[in-house]
């Protein structure tokens, strides 16, 4: 049976790679690692990336090193703006049916649904990306590559892997 609340696959993309980059803020995640790991489609996942960068929620670096990662903290990024980012505006439709199916003038479910959808609104502006990521069960996961990579706001490559005792630089 199909669930009542139905979320795109551009939403649920945007959604579980921001919430993946808000678990190491700073790095960089792949394309490739983050398609893999969730098994998005790489040309759809490029074009989520693409809204969110438009909408400010992520940066991207480019070449064989580069990546995407959020380009604000993730405390100050909401779950309704990425929604949004991708969707549009999220609106609190009060009927199913269109008017041409459906001529009653109150819907029986529609002040249900109102509701439902307000608080629903009010859930993702409340949540942000941090505090959903801390609730987040990341056991089933590996820590993907891209973790021990760090590129600077300048695009230089800074490894945070701890250098060999007597290692050179």
């Amino acid at each position: 049976m199909a669930g009542v609340i139905q979320v795109s696959e551009a939403a649920s993309i945007g959604v579980h790679a921001t919430l993946w980059m808000a678990k190491t803020p700073g790095a960089l995640a792949r394309s490739s690692e983050v398609c893999r790991l969730f098994g998005f489609s790489e040309a759809h996942f490029a074009k989520v990336m693409q809204s969110l960068s438009r909408s400010g929620i992520v940066e991207s670096v480019r070449g064989p090193r580069g990546g995407s990662r959020l380009a604000r903290k993730p405390a100050a990024i909401t779950v309704l703006e990425v929604f949004e980012a991708i969707e549009g505006p999220l609106k609190a439709d009060r009927c199913l049916l269109s008017p041409r199916f459906c001529p009653t003038r109150c819907c029986p479910i529609g002040h249900e649904l109102d509701s439902l959808n307000r608080r629903l609104r009010q859930t993702l502006a409340d949540e942000t990306l941090e505090s959903m990521c801390a609730a987040t069960d990341w056991s089933g996961f590996i820590s993907p590559p891209c973790a021990s990579v760090n590129v600077s706001r300048s695009g230089k490559h800074v490894s945070k892997r701890k250098k060999r005792k007597g290692a050179q630089e």
